[in-house]
């Protein structure tokens, strides 16, 4: 069940980016030679997977064979402010001198090769090669695998300008976010005012993106991104499997899935398999799955489920009602979407809907089902572990969940700029409202110990 639109991007770590001024920097000294001559200034394509690409001006010295790279400088102070970045420095938490990012590296010929540190995203090697006129290279993880394509032009600029960008967001969340009486709260001022000071002062889109997913962390609705994504031109940049399974000894199956936005092929091919193998014990891990859309969510569900099941409700801002209210609910018509486009499509006209899922014919699970969450369990998977939770042979391991589940979609901004923006609220049949609160566990645990906690229970069972 989509709950939002798939964000197929190799980043979707970075959109869970919190309030903290911890952007995964390590204390690495900055180079204490200092590089006096060949002085270069690239404006700078990073592509990130999915089309997401972001825009930076580079800054490079080089010297013999060394080369140094940088970001704009006081990056943290146009985002968090003089004090706070000063105390992150202090504390660790941001890189001197205020870069997101840098690339120390050694040249031979015209190829580069060295270490790159990336706000949000750590440490990473570096292959490229510098041109008379331009830098390209990817960036790889564990030598060998690309998650980042890099590429940039001499330029004069030395900024982006996002003058448009701050009327635009507030005029599309002002006509479709799911209620608008969020709007009136102290937050969501706060978060206007930091975001235009954001957009008046931001160099780059790095430094754009981090401020607006720390200034959107504070607000008290979930579902809420700035992206920039482009055509995407090339598919070098790496897609994992979204899900992996394996047997362990004594009957129990594991399967951990990733995410339900790019994961449903896989599991239409896996779940048949589990259940005809009918372990006696199920695991599957949830942590860190940030959701996805209705076509993965159905692949996983149908194997557990085979009667006509009541998901919950979704409602618009067109849907008026003071409290949650079975028979107002009621009247909102029951929906089984079969596409995420189509059921975001319905929501975008109506004032909401009723989700089920009906009775089919698959042959499902019949062991003993263990769901593992933590705090990073999030969208897609609430409702899901809500409805699993009630279930007799069910056992709900872990953290309580995210509490991020509202039902959004794209809307183009400019460019390459897009807005993400929650249309939908959603309560479950009972009227639990998920959003800000999450779906608690049967066995309360931290999430490094939901593994271990689980094979007890099975031993014990």
């Amino acid at each position: 069940m989509k709950i939002i639109l798939a964000i197929k991007v190799t980043v979707s770590a970075l959109l869970l980016l919190g309030a903290t001024t911890s952007l995964g920097f390590k204390n690495h000294s900055e180079s204490s030679t200092p590089i006096p001559n060949s002085l270069y200034h690239w404006k700078t394509n990073i592509e990130l997977g999915g089309g997401f690409v972001l825009t930076t001006f580079l800054t490079a010295e080089k010297t013999e064979n060394q080369i140094s790279i940088r970001s704009p400088k006081n990056a943290d102070i146009r985002v968090f402010g003089r004090f706070k970045s000063y105390l992150g420095r202090l504390l660790g938490k941001l890189p001197s001198k205020g870069t997101f990012i840098r690339i120390e590296g050694t040249m031979k010929e015209d190829s580069i090769s060295g270490k790159a540190f990336i706000a949000v995203m750590g440490e990473l090697q570096f292959k490229g090669a510098l041109k008379h006129d331009s830098i390209s290279g990817y960036l790889l993880k564990n030598d060998t695998l690309k998650v980042g394509k890099l590429s940039g032009k001499l330029s004069d600029e030395s900024r982006l300008n996002y003058t448009q960008l701050y009327s635009q967001t507030l005029r599309l969340v002002q006509e479709h976010i799911y209620n608008k009486d969020v709007l009136m709260s102290k937050k969501w001022m706060g978060f206007q005012q930091n975001f235009k000071s954001l957009c008046a002062k931001a160099q780059d889109d790095l430094e754009l993106f981090i401020g607006f997913s720390t200034y959107r962390s504070k607000l008290p609705f979930s579902h809420f991104y700035l992206i920039m994504q482009e055509e995407q031109d090339s598919d070098t940049i790496a897609s994992e499997k979204a899900v992996h399974f394996e047997e362990k000894p004594n009957g129990i199956g594991y399967l951990k899935i990733d995410n339900f936005s790019t994961s449903a092929e896989e599991l239409k091919e896996i779940m048949p398999r589990i259940v005809e193998k009918a372990y006696p014990h199920l695991i599957v891990d949830l942590r860190n799955n940030s959701g996805g859309g209705v076509e993965a969510a159905y692949a996983f569900a149908s194997h557990l489920v085979n009667t006509n099941t009541d998901i919950g409700y979704f409602t618009t801002n067109r849907f008026k009602f003071e409290s949650f209210d079975t028979n107002t609910f009621n009247q909102l018509p029951e929906v089984e979407p079969e596409t995420t486009e189509g059921f975001i499509a319905y929501l975008m006209q109506n004032d909401g809907a009723k989700m089920i899922v009906k009775a089919h014919q698959n042959e499902i699970f019949s062991g003993q089902l263990y769901l593992l969450t933590n705090s990073n369990t999030a969208s897609t998977c609430e409702p899901i572990v809500y409805v699993l939770k009630a279930l007799e042979n069910v056992t709900v391991i872990g953290e309580s969940t995210a509490g991020a589940m509202l039902s959004a979609n794209y809307f183009e901004l400019y460019g390459k700029y897009k807005l993400v923006i929650p249309i939908a609220d959603f309560f479950t049949m009972d009227g639990e409202r998920l959003d800000g609160e999450g779906v608690q566990p049967d066995v309360l645990v931290a999430s490094d110990s939901a593994m271990v906690k689980t094979l007890q229970l099975i031993q014990g069972h």
